[in-house]
């Protein structure tokens, strides 16, 4: 008797389990860097989780910057493979005499005139060495 007593007590804390997860707290567009402000932590019932997703952890979120690969909607558990890792972001420094430009990016072309570079999204920038940006 004890036995069964025992296993029921297991069982049905199993089925009430609920885990941590990371919903979106307003919707986060394509390639949208996901911060801090978009999300929020909420304990949900292990059922409601679908099977395919891996949620993504507190601790991914803090040593790594993420991007979205989808549209993810409002109040929606953010998986892992909802998302992907920024590469390593390269700092270019223009020194125009007295203007000093910092950007994010990679240089494509450099000239007389102008400097192109691509930003870590992907855009192309020409930058014209007056400091004009186009």
């Amino acid at each position: 008797m004890k036995k069964y007593l025992i296993v029921l007590i297991l069982l049905s804390g199993m089925l009430e389990a609920s885990i941590e997860v990371i919903k979106a707290s307003k919707n986060i567009k394509f390639k949208d860097k996901i911060i801090k402000s978009d999300i929020y932590i909420d304990n949900v019932d292990f059922n409601k989780v679908k099977r395919f997703c891996k949620p993504i952890t507190k601790e991914d979120l803090s040593t790594n910057e993420y991007r979205a690969k989808i549209h993810i909607k409002r109040d929606n558990i953010i998986c892992k493979k909802d998302l992907y890792k920024l590469k390593k972001i390269n700092k270019v420094l223009f020194n125009f005499g007295s203007i000093q430009i910092e950007r994010s990016g990679k240089i494509i072309r450099e000239t007389k005139e102008y400097i192109r570079l691509r930003d870590d999204n992907g855009e192309i920038q020409k930058i014209y060495k007056d400091g004009r940006v186009r």
